[in-house]
């Protein structure tokens, strides 16, 4: 007889809790979806961002090259040659480390660098690279001591489609890219890097890269870039699983490279916990709401059936 009495005001919770925790369900997945959503998307623009200046950067600090394209410099002799690249690397001493001139066998004339010996570069990939396709080849070069350098060679081509009687070689810091580069990745939530075409990480928001020179970029990092240069893209942002962990991932080419800007988010810290609290507690009102509303059920069928059984 107890349980008939109550079993009313049961019943009329449960047909109304049912498809309340279905909704509350994927009410409280969107609100995770709609955070992982926008993350993406303003994580998209950052690496964008990011590596558009990177590239702005490249092709106005670290073009130090640039010269032997130009007729004087072409048409000038050795001694006038060696001029001009000494006055560029004293113009900007913080980037440029070295420029050198080397002969068709790479054997070095010519140094920026005061030093006892002279450098053979026939062996070197880029300069080889660089002497075979006729086109400036550039590398970056990583070292324990300092920051890593980009070292490009070019060939002195003065008539089109003759072969370089010099190339020239710089050697170039990258520390400065490095320093305006960390400034802007400074409040980020995740993992930000820059890693050139072998996936080798050139600067990083952790600042791995100084403990680890060459410290390559993780699996999955590494799988998307491969993919992106094989395809030929300029931009990819998605979510993957990687060591039992999710990740919110955004990646950018820097224009005229192959190299590449990224952002590793775990999932779990892009959440919006203010308004996934609110949302929680939205619920739980919803369900002390139908409690409420089973117990006055519950009471107004009892009079009900006191009423008619008077």
């Amino acid at each position: 007889m107890s349980f008939k009495k109550y079993s009313f005001g049961f019943t009329v919770f449960v047909m109304f809790s049912i498809p309340f925790s279905i909704l509350s369900f994927y009410f409280l997945n969107t609100i995770g979806e709609i955070s992982k959503k926008d993350a993406l998307y303003y994580m998209g623009l950052r690496s964008s961002m990011l590596a558009l200046k990177v590239s702005n950067t490249l092709n106005t600090k670290y073009d130090a090259l640039k010269v032997v394209r130009e007729n004087v410099f072409l048409k000038s002799n050795l001694d006038e040659k060696k001029r001009i690249l000494s006055k560029i690397a004293m113009s900007s001493p913080d980037i440029v480390k070295e420029i050198s001139l080397a002969d068709s066998l790479g054997r070095e004339i010519f140094s920026t660098k005061k030093k006892t010996f002279r450098e053979d570069y026939s062996k070197n990939p880029v300069f080889k690279n660089a002497l075979y396709d006729n086109i400036s080849i550039g590398a970056v070069s990583y070292s324990e001591d300092e920051p890593p350098q980009l070292i490009i060679a070019e060939p002195v081509i003065k008539v089109k489609g003759e072969k370089p009687v010099y190339t020239a070689i710089a050697h170039l810091s990258l520390g400065g890219l490095n320093r305006e580069f960390l400034k802007l990745v400074q409040d980020t939530a995740g993992d930000v890097a820059l890693i050139d075409s072998g996936g080798q990480i050139i600067c990083d928001s952790a600042y791995n890269y100084l403990f680890s020179s060459g410290l390559l970029a993780s699996e999955p990092v590494l799988k998307i870039a491969k993919m992106l240069q094989e395809k030929n893209l300029d931009f990819y942002k998605d979510d993957f699983s990687y060591q039992g962990a999710k990740y919110l991932f955004s990646i950018s080419r820097v224009k005229s490279t192959d190299w590449f800007v990224y952002e590793l988010v775990d999932e779990s810290k892009i959440i919006d916990h203010f308004m996934y609290g609110w949302a929680k507690k939205t619920v739980m009102i919803g369900f002390l709401l139908i409690a409420f509303f089973s117990f006055v059920s519950y009471k107004l069928a009892a009079n009900t059936f006191h009423l008619h059984k008077c």
